[in-house]
């Protein structure tokens, strides 16, 4: 995400040049002729009084634009802690081989109720082993200023993820993550700092999974045939 913000590195170096402006104007007043060193001297004042002036006056900008940078990243993070992203593909890695060295993958449609049985009881048996698979969700969000919606990725362990069953009929599942975060990209040369940062990135934390309710009419079979035998 793009913040278009001041950047306050340029202010603060064109006071820089200023205060170069001033010594130079400083020392030349003792090679100028004496009927001109009044005329200089007031010169000095008055470009003194305005660079101090910028200067206290970019302080107080700039303090103002870090407590108003503090209270934009709380409130996108309270907005994505909050907000449902639609899932586009939910896979399942699990490693196998005597070595471990080989990847098994499975795709789950978080909008199939066959498919959320598997996944959950999948996810009960490795809660119970003590072990995890790897997950990937792919899910979606809107772009600001833009009709087109991006593409991200998250990663988690499949025994560590919160469920949330919405129904039979869902369109298709949701991902919500809230202990997400929001934060200020630092500069990335000396050259480029800037206050306030003018992009951000977000950390997502554990997610939490809206699915389908799971289907047990085959569970549900098999225990009637058992008891009718």
């Amino acid at each position: 995400m793009r913040l278009r913000t001041p950047r306050f590195a340029e202010a603060q170096a064109a006071n820089r040049w200023g205060l170069l402006v001033l010594a130079l104007l400083w020392a030349g007043q003792f090679v100028v002729a004496p009927s001109a060193r009044s005329y200089l001297s007031w010169t000095l004042v008055v470009l003194l009084l305005w660079l101090l002036t910028r200067v206290y006056t970019l302080s107080r900008i700039e303090q103002r634009q870090r407590l108003y940078e503090q209270q934009w990243l709380a409130a996108q993070t309270a907005v994505l802690r909050d907000t449902w992203f639609e899932v586009v593909r939910f896979t399942a890695h699990r490693r196998y081989g005597p070595d471990l060295d080989r990847w098994d993958e499975s795709k789950y449609e978080l909008a199939c109720s066959h498919d959320v049985r598997e996944l959950l009881a999948r996810q009960e048996s490795e809660r119970g082993a003590g072990h995890s698979s790897k997950v990937t969700i792919e899910f979606t969000f809107p772009l600001p200023d833009c009709q087109y919606a991006a593409l991200a990725l998250a990663y988690a362990d499949l025994a560590g993820i919160e469920t949330v069953v919405t129904g039979r009929r869902s369109r298709s599942g949701g991902v919500r993550f809230p202990h997400a975060a929001y934060h200020a990209e630092a500069p990335h040369g000396r050259h480029d700092r800037a206050r306030p940062s003018r992009s951000t990135f977000w950390v997502l934390g554990v997610p939490v999974l809206s699915m389908a309710a799971p289907d047990t009419a085959s569970a549900a079979q098999a225990d009637s045939s058992v008891g009718a035998r």
